[in-house]
């Protein structure tokens, strides 16, 4: 059995799995197009059908896989602020791309903490495609939302669990996502707290490159 490692990138636009074929020495590659759903500022994918593109792509790619090859490694790249939120089992929200400009309408909250302030703590001036204001928009417009089990996931760790069930982040993701405090390269918990968003909405950050999990075939 020869081992090889497959690469899986999620795209506003499409889904695509490269995996090398250590007997051939080809890199195959599989590409599937999705549409994004657009409703004014928010633009999404619907999880459910967002996992099955990556099977049928994932699928499709290993069926060119040579006889005797086996995916033993997956890494997984995404576009970076993208998220939803899920409960103990299931998506609770669609997944809302980079694209999605609904951050907007959190302008005057986070005006109101401080512009430069948040700038000095995070390291991002105000853009609507943040992370953190889509998350407070999507909050005031949806408290039930708010429950102490509700986690986020980028769309990177949303991957991670749907293929192994671990809640995981990475320090990046809450980076990008304006949800870091720099000076401490941690989850920045007091802003969380400021704009009434429960502290253990993120996930346990790890190591960039950990081994996370398995996947039963």
């Amino acid at each position: 059995m020869t081992a090889t490692s497959a690469l899986i990138d999620i795209g506003g636009s499409s889904v695509k799995v490269t995996i090398r074929d250590n007997r051939t020495e080809k890199m195959l590659t599989h590409e599937i197009g999705v549409t994004p759903k657009v409703e004014g500022r928010h633009i999404s994918l619907e999880p459910t059908q967002l996992f099955r593109t990556v099977i049928a792509a994932m699928n499709n790619c290993a069926e060119q896989l040579s006889s005797g090859v086996k995916v033993e490694n997956i890494y997984i790249s995404t576009l970076r602020q993208g998220f939803c939120l899920i409960d103990d089992e299931r998506e609770i929200t669609p997944i809302y791309l980079n694209s999605d400009t609904s951050g907007e309408l959190a302008r005057k909250e986070l005006e109101k903490y401080g512009s430069k302030k948040i700038y000095e703590e995070t390291g991002h001036w105000f853009a609507p495609q943040l992370t953190l204001p889509k998350l407070i928009n999507l909050f005031g417009h949806h408290p039930e939302l708010r429950k102490h089990n509700t986690k986020l996931l980028f769309v990177h760790d949303w991957l991670v669990w749907k293929l192994t069930q671990e809640k995981i982040t990475e320090m990046t993701l809450v980076s990008a996502g304006q949800m870091a405090k720099l000076s401490e390269k941690s989850i920045h918990t007091e802003l969380l707290e400021y704009f009434d968003i429960p502290p253990n909405i993120l996930p346990k950050p790890q190591k960039f490159g950990t081994e996370v999990g398995a996947i039963e075939t």
